[in-house]
């Protein structure tokens, strides 16, 4: 009890001060209140409760009534715009009503001026408000205020995928005033309206933008606004300012929106076509007259529409790499052994790495006006096949037409021929690796085994000739020429050929691109193939000049030539059976069975790159002659062989050049020509007795390379070697990957 008065005491003076400082500072709240109660005017008599600022609730020990202005019946209160605005344009409302702030609390006058619902009265929309003060809580904006003028556009609302998730009890479902704002809405022309084209997709945005709400209301499209804004659509109309692109309200409609499922929705896939049709009314056209058209319009919807390959929001333009590629993936979803098929070829290959400016789907079914072959006016109707094929491959003739672009090699009722050279050449392919492979591996065995014997190393010295003594030359300047050109024209041949002949791999894309793209990447191998030409040419001349030229004799049939003989044979035998231990190693002349070996596998080799290139790279020319199913033989073959030589080059000729035990990590002789003495002696028995006998072993010695030579060499080889192998683990780990997935 001793406290009260001190309390009492307090609080007066709380309070007094409280009053000094709102009047001396006149706060907008002090000024608001006292403007309030002027325009309501005084207080009846006999009150005794005093109304509270913010609604009709009475405030004890108050000495004036609650002035109520009540409406007329039938009618909104009769209460002005300026009487709202005494509180409503204040930025503290927020603190004077002591409610949490929501949007369209503060009201500009500016607002409101600048509005389509400038002659109206706050209260024809705000009816629910019969009192000044009002409730501190009123009801959220309802449409059905709006229906008051809008009552079409209510009644489309109503119907709506937004009215429907509202009047289910979704408080976030968009209405009026979610895209049309609260106080200063801009009939749809003017640029400060939410609505307009240029603003309209960043008001979607706001709940189709985001991937949380999207979460939790199960929107369809999360991500809508963010493909849009980067779609071909979106950057016409945001960044170019081209009113006539799409934007939301084009496809969707504005406020009769449905989902995609609903089949009245403009964007179901019974009507998106006509709705894409609005703009692109050529293209409608012929869409509906296309066998896509022709089942739509029987009531099918699974079939292909404008947005299964166009996508809905995120529509690139549809000549960037992108969208071409995808395009053919998205053909393949129901033409899968069509896509199959196509990605064998060489246009497919090139497309599955992401590359345009080749033939893909459309370039001969065309885009829109798909028909089947049998249908006369189809654009691969065997009618008009060869003017399909002549818009890229000018001058085709008839003959070209019958490459057969969907062909399956597996396929041997349809394809008995090309399933015959598909098998024939895996059969080549295993039985050459696996049989140089058996040989290797016997070879390295028994090679190491017995050097381990005799205290010699595995690994090559450096310099084999510390002494400097004169070294016996094996192979001649222009051999070597040769053997560089032969080098590097593969090794252009692979890096250039390996993406396309793996373009379905993870790093071909990347690959065909660090040559510049495909273009640069096929200009790059055919300058291999010209170097392929060249040197053949250089050899045969070579062998020309020494066989009419020089006269030597038993150039090509001599017992020391690089045809293969009798004495080859007996070789191999006597070599399988020292691997085995069973007998001695046999003596070798110039040239060894496996030297002879791969000599014959270029020959080869270069025989069918040479032929299938040459037909692939020039197939209206040799069509006229040959028929188009040629082309189909000259793939498969020249995709075989390249696996062919790789594997065998990087694996056998490898090893028994470089990587055996002796010669390991490699021997230079294929730079320098030169090997010494003691090299001859032990691999080259025969050919070193028959010099000695001879008395030409002398007159072929020759002064040791040069440090420099030797070092250039070794750097050269080493690069060399290195990419043979990395080429190799590359095809190997890429069939992994194949087989796998």
């Amino acid at each position: 009890m001793r406290r009260l008065p001190a309390l009492f005491v307090s609080a007066s003076l709380l309070a007094v001060a409280g009053m000094a400082v709102v009047f001396l500072l006149g706060t907008p709240a002090a000024e608001a209140t006292f403007r309030l109660h002027e325009a309501l005017g005084p207080p009846a008599a006999g009150s005794s409760e005093v109304v509270g600022i913010h609604g009709s609730e009475p405030v004890p020990g108050g000495s004036r009534p609650a002035p109520r202005l009540a409406p007329a019946p039938g009618r909104q209160a009769d209460f002005t715009n300026e009487e709202c605005l005494l509180c409503h344009a204040e930025p503290d409302v927020v603190d004077m009503a002591e409610i949490a702030p929501r949007e369209g609390l503060v009201v500009l006058e500016d607002d409101l001026s600048h509005s389509v619902h400038a002659d109206f009265d706050c209260v024809f929309c705000h009816s629910e408000i019969d009192d000044i003060p009002h409730a501190p809580e009123l009801p959220r904006a309802d449409p059905l205020a709006c229906s008051e003028c809008h009552d079409d556009v209510y009644d489309q609302y109503q119907r709506s995928a937004h009215g429907i998730s509202l009047q289910a009890g979704d408080v976030h479902a968009p209405a009026c005033t979610s895209c049309h704002r609260t106080h200063d809405i801009h009939p749809v022309d003017d640029p400060e309206s939410q609505v307009h084209p240029l603003v309209l997709p960043e008001t979607c945005g706001v709940c189709h933008g985001d991937e949380q709400f999207a979460l939790e209301h199960a929107v369809h499209v999360p991500d809508a606004y963010q493909t849009y804004v980067s779609g071909v659509h979106g950057r016409g109309l945001l960044r170019a300012g081209l009113l006539i692109s799409a934007s939301c309200i084009d496809c969707h409609g504005s406020h009769y929106v449905l989902s995609e499922t609903d089949p009245d929705s403009p964007v179901s896939p019974l009507n998106v076509a006509d709705t894409c049709g609005t703009c692109h009314l050529g293209l409608l056209a012929e869409f509906n007259e296309s066998i896509h058209g022709r089942l739509l319009a029987e009531g099918r919807t699974d079939v292909p529409t404008c947005s299964t390959c166009h996508n809905t929001h995120g529509i690139a333009p549809a000549g960037v790499d992108t969208f071409i590629a995808g395009a053919v993936a998205e053909c393949g979803t129901c033409h899968a052994d069509m896509l199959n098929t196509y990605t064998g070829t060489y246009h497919g290959k090139v497309t599955a790495m992401g590359f345009t400016g080749i033939a893909a789907c459309s370039s001969c079914h065309t885009a829109h006006h798909i028909l089947p072959a049998s249908d006369p006016a189809s654009s691969v109707h065997s009618d008009n096949l060869l003017a399909t094929c002549a818009s890229c491959h000018e001058g085709a003739t008839e003959n070209f037409t019958g490459y057969i672009v969907h062909a399956d090699p597996m396929d041997s009722q349809e394809f008995p021929l090309l399933f015959a050279v598909y098998f024939g050449m895996l059969g080549l392919l295993t039985m050459t690796i696996v049989g140089g492979t058996v040989h290797t591996f016997l070879w390295y065995r028994r090679l190491k085994r017995e050097r381990a014997e005799r205290g010699l190393s595995y690994v090559r010295p450096a310099n084999r000739n510390p002494m400097g003594e004169p070294e016996y030359v094996r192979f001649t300047v222009f051999n070597r020429i040769l053997h560089a050109l032969v080098m590097s024209s593969f090794l252009i041949l692979v890096a250039t050929g390996l993406p396309v002949r793996f373009a379905e791999a993870p790093w071909a894309r990347n690959a065909a691109r660090m040559f510049g793209g495909f273009r640069t990447a096929s200009l790059l191998h055919k300058t291999g193939a010209v170097i392929i030409f060249v040197y053949v040419f250089m050899h045969l001349g070579y062998l020309l000049y020494m066989k009419f030229g020089k006269k030597e004799k038993g150039l090509i049939f001599g017992m020391e030539s690089l045809l293969p003989n009798y004495r080859d044979w007996l070789e191999l035998k006597a070599n399988v059976k020292w691997f085995f231990g069973r007998g001695p190693r046999p003596e070798f002349g110039r040239w060894t069975y496996w030297e002879k070996f791969d000599y014959f596998a270029d020959a080869w080799g270069v025989f069918v790159f040479g032929s299938t290139g040459l037909l692939m790279w020039y197939p209206v020319f040799f069509t006229q002659w040959l028929p188009g199913w040629t082309l189909n033989v000259a793939v498969i073959l020249h995709g075989f062989e390249a696996l062919l030589a790789l594997s065998f080059i990087f694996t056998v000729h490898f090893f028994s050049a470089h990587l055996r035990p002796g010669k390991f990590p490699l021997d230079p002789v294929f730079l320098t020509g030169r090997i010494t003495l003691e090299e001859l002696q032990e691999e080259r028995t025969r050919e070193y007795r028959d010099l000695v006998e001879r008395g030409e072993l002398e007159d072929a010695l020759v002064e040791p390379s040069s440090d420099l030579v030797r070092h250039y060499s070794r750097l050269v080889g080493y690069t060399a070697t290195f990419l043979g192998l990395l080429f190799l683990f590359v095809v190997a780990t890429t069939a992994i990957w194949i087989l796998l997935t």
